[in-house]
């Protein structure tokens, strides 16, 4: 995970365009299930912050695998990606965000209407907030 999502996060910052079987890979690698790592081991703080560090680079590298796909021009694939990433991490509203924007490009603004819905109701229960200006 942290190495695949390095490559993604770096190919993105220098706006470099992967090639379909190198994003097929990436996809691949980050779908794979995993436990918690060091599930059922009680060793204390040094493994939640390695913990939160695999998660992190998770969730940035799902990240940049969405915007990847979404520069590739496959939107379906990008579409994918998103609902992948806010299955796992809901409150990461710039993933609502361009999630929304895909569906609106794809033509069916209905569908990117009813998600914003959907995220107002999610973070004013769990937040107390509502989405951001840019949202």
């Amino acid at each position: 995970v942290l190495e695949t999502s390095a490559a993604l996060r770096r190919a993105l910052r220098r706006q470099e365009h992967p090639d379909t079987p190198t994003l097929e890979a990436a996809s691949r690698a980050l779908a794979r299930p995993r436990g918690e790592l060091g599930e059922g081991i009680a060793a204390g703080d040094w493994l939640v912050e390695h913990q939160d560090r695999v998660r992190a680079a998770w969730t940035d590298g799902m990240d940049a695998l969405a915007r990847l796909w979404h520069a590739a021009r496959a939107p379906a694939r990008a579409v994918e990606s998103w609902q992948t990433l806010l299955a796992r991490e809901p409150l990461r509203e710039s993933a609502h965000r361009e999630l929304m924007r895909t569906w609106a490009e794809l033509g069916e603004p209905a569908r990117a209407l009813g998600h914003y819905e959907g995220l107002v109701t999610l973070l004013a229960r769990e937040l107390g907030a509502t989405p951001a200006r840019e949202t």
